[in-house]
């Protein structure tokens, strides 16, 4: 239908196309114009229309696996329509064809399926069924009952699957004692209410999020492989760093995510729960296991790891004290707003300021015998107030010591515990508080790498990447800038190619295959560029003349050199518009 359109549009406008040439010599033409410029719309407008129903139809992003219109969008659709087509029917009449024949026959074979001639039908009048009794209906709306509940548990089998809160069935049997009332009023509430949390019917499967390392491992060789070889199970060869390519786009990476920093945010989430989530049951469980002291991180961090420990309890030990990247990135990334002080650690946690005394004072940290310290125990409350206590350290303080130690008790001069007060913990920055997302960022900041390469070259890596060009071409621009283009040159000193001779340009043969050389300073390619710089008035042979491309051996260099030569002739978004595809025809 929409072809259809298309050609009807197309063919109104040639029609007024005619008319307007046949009457142009009258002076007649005016109202046939503003006519023809409404078909003209009308055209684009349906062809619109088709080209959004094709995309819908082929079911495939075409703009990430093709190009606009490309063969393989066009064979999707027409393989899409040939599963879906009816082309011929075999019926009890022979075989049938065409649309209409087809459409009949289909619409009255389900016709005969779903109606039927009206005439009396069977009632059930007369008949005695058997009904509940009166006790026996009361005893179905009568609340449940704790031992009916029980006994419901108890013939379920332990061996199936957790369910969202990451428990089998086999944990309320083996903890009853210890969750009955919570199980109890959850069904209670059901019958007086009559609705299910949205949560607890879900079809899904929520574990607590952590992953192994060797899991991690093999996903990130999977990503490797993808990147660099387009998904083979063999070994390919990576030309980029790792590092580099989790780096945000706009610090030079491919802003890949780091699945190991990842599932640290992930676990992180259990950390902060523990801190704030003193009433959930998961933490009564805890409590009852490890021990009723469990309050704090230093409570954690202290508790010695024994073989019989679960994973659960090692992972939020690992996020709670082990540090990562050089970094206790966890306490460092908590500040406190200080009440009582019974759970803010005088050192590690970030409670005056925006940095922690173990790092404001790192000589007095590396000497202090209790380095996990709470605030509530460096200080007593004495008849004139509140009184710190920061004396005990495992070395005698003298010098720059002393010095960072009356430095220290300044600082702590006018700060006291407010005894009526909770402490607060506030994640870092305070951006809407925690989240799995503000976790990675935080580890991302501690561990990232620097970007990669000068101001110039992450300039044109932006530019490049907001360009309208296909996404093979951007990833072909940002190889080429980073010098990770697979060249004869690059190969031979890899070991790929044996033999200079290998190395040499396959289009002049007269020198190594580099980056610069293919790209600029080949004579084949020279005539190409000579043809671009022509657009705008350059010549391209004067300019090789005045420059020293010697000096031109990277993609940055290359770069650097045809944004000089271009400088105010053509504006910004057009010429890594100009680059990416000239080099990508190279």
């Amino acid at each position: 239908m929409l072809d259809l359109n298309v050609e009807k549009a197309v063919g109104d406008l040639n029609s007024l196309d005619l008319v307007v040439a046949d009457l142009a010599e009258d002076g007649m033409v005016d109202s046939l114009r503003r006519n023809r410029e409404v078909a003209t719309k009308e055209v684009w407008n349906t062809m619109l229309l088709r080209d959004n129903f094709l995309r819908q139809k082929a079911r495939c992003n075409w703009i990430r696996l093709g190009d606009t219109n490309s063969k393989f969008f066009h064979s999707v659709m027409k393989g899409r329509f040939r599963r879906n087509n009816i082309a011929s029917l075999i019926t009890s009449r022979g075989r049938l064809e065409g649309v209409e024949d087809i459409k009949s026959e289909i619409f009255n074979h389900f016709k005969s399926r779903f109606t039927e001639p009206m005439e009396d039908r069977p009632t059930l009048d007369g008949l005695n069924f058997n009904v509940l009794s009166v006790e026996d209906r009361d005893l179905l709306e009568a609340p449940f009952q704790v031992d009916e509940i029980k006994e419901i548990v108890w013939l379920s089998d332990c061996d199936k699957s957790p369910g969202l809160d990451g428990f089998p069935l086999g944990f309320l049997k083996k903890c009853w004692n210890f969750v009955k009332d919570d199980v109890v009023n959850f069904v209670q509430e059901f019958y007086v209410h009559g609705v299910l949390p949205r949560s607890a019917t879900a079809s899904f499967l929520a574990l607590i999020p952590k992953a192994p390392k060797c899991v991690l491992e093999d996903i990130i060789k999977i990503q490797r492989n993808f990147l660099w070889g387009g998904g083979g199970g063999s070994r390919k060869m990576c030309w980029v760093s790792w590092d580099k390519i989790c780096l945000r786009t706009e610090e030079g990476g491919l802003g890949v995510k780091n699945v190991e920093w990842f599932n640290l945010s992930l676990m992180s989430k259990w950390g902060w729960r523990f801190l704030n989530d003193k009433h959930a049951i998961w933490f009564k469980l805890l409590q009852f296991r490890y021990g009723s002291g469990l309050q704090s991180l230093c409570d954690v961090v202290s508790k010695p790891t024994l073989s019989n420990y679960s994973l659960w309890w090692r992972d939020i030990r690992l996020v709670c004290g082990t540090p990562f990247g050089g970094h206790d990135w966890f306490c460092d990334s908590i500040s406190c707003k200080l009440g009582r002080g019974n759970s803010i650690l005088f050192w590690k946690h970030c409670w005056l300021g925006n940095i922690s005394l173990k790092l404001l004072f790192p000589r007095l940290f590396e000497v202090c015998s209790f380095p996990n310290a709470l605030v509530i125990n460096c200080g007593l409350w004495e008849n004139v107030g509140w009184s710190w206590k920061v004396g005990v350290y495992s070395t005698l303080l003298v010098g720059e010591l002393l010095e960072d130690w009356k430095e220290l008790i300044e600082i702590l001069k006018d700060v006291k515990p407010c005894m009526n007060e909770v402490d607060k913990l506030i994640w870092w920055k305070d951006v809407g508080g925690f989240s799995v997302r503000n976790a990675f960022k935080r580890l991302y900041t501690l561990n990232a790498v620097n970007h990669i390469g000068s101001d110039f070259r992450l300039c044109e890596l932006k530019r490049s990447w907001k360009a309208t060009i296909p996404c093979k071409v951007k990833l072909f621009g940002w190889r080429w800038i980073l010098g990770a283009l697979p060249t004869r040159k690059e190969l031979w000193h890899r070991g790929v190619i044996l033999g200079v001779e290998g190395s040499f340009c396959p289009l002049c043969e007269l020198e190594e295959e580099f980056v610069g050389h293919l790209f600029l300073k080949c004579c084949k390619v020279k005539t190409i560029w000579k043809e671009v710089f022509s657009w705008f008035g350059v010549d391209f042979d004067d300019l090789l003349e005045i420059s020293d491309i010697d000096t031109i051996v990277t993609g940055e260099d290359v770069l650097l050199f045809l944004s000089n030569s271009l400088d105010g002739r053509v504006k910004s978004s057009l010429f890594a518009f100009i680059w990416s595809l000239v080099c990508w025809s190279i």
